[in-house]
């Protein structure tokens, strides 16, 4: 929340800005599911190796994704104005070559990836470590619109990150505790 202050002084709309903060939660309640069903999926399902499940989940996604963009423009196509998304142009271009690089390295490989930790970590943990997502796309934007973050923003960075750094602490020496002594 310290992160948002400065944004919410500046905010015109309120409503707005609250209902972002209600999808936020939402999204962040179905991440936390994710994380969890995702590792129990895993553990129980020894058979299937990270790397197909991720291109399954991938596969699955590409499927929604069509059929999503097939109902919309067939309802809401007039009002969508999605003429613009046929006539190719270079902007085109590169748009679909930045959504494969995306779709390819950070979807596909960050999946894979989340898969290995999910095998290896307590999902407790592993939860915790979903701040790293959120601190990325701060840093992210920042480096777009090529400025640093405001003294508030920085302060609410450095307590995400403190609190990943007490966690790690508390699960190394809960790990510590629990592991026999030669």
């Amino acid at each position: 929340m310290i992160i948002n202050v400065p944004h919410l002084r500046a905010h015109e709309a309120p409503s707005s800005y609250l209902l972002g903060l209600i999808f936020s939660v939402c999204a962040l309640i179905l991440w936390c599911w994710y994380v969890v069903a995702n590792a129990r999926f895993l553990c129980q399902h020894t058979s299937i190796k990270p790397d197909e499940w991720s291109t399954l989940i991938g596969m699955s996604s590409l499927i929604w994704v069509v059929v999503f963009v097939i109902l919309t423009s067939l309802f809401f196509g007039q009002l969508l104005h999605t003429d613009k998304y046929f006539v190719w142009s270079e902007e085109l271009k590169r748009f679909w070559m930045g959504s494969a690089i995306l779709g390819l390295l950070c979807s596909w490989l960050g999946a894979f990836l989340w898969n290995q930790a999910s095998l290896r970590l307590p999902i407790s943990f592993a939860g915790q470590l979903t701040i790293f997502e959120t601190i990325f796309g701060v840093i992210f934007v920042y480096c777009i619109h090529r400025q640093l973050p405001s003294f508030l923003e920085s302060l609410g960075m450095a307590v995400l990150l403190s609190a990943i750094v007490y966690g790690i602490r508390l699960f190394s020496k809960s790990s510590t505790a629990t592991s026999p002594t030669h």
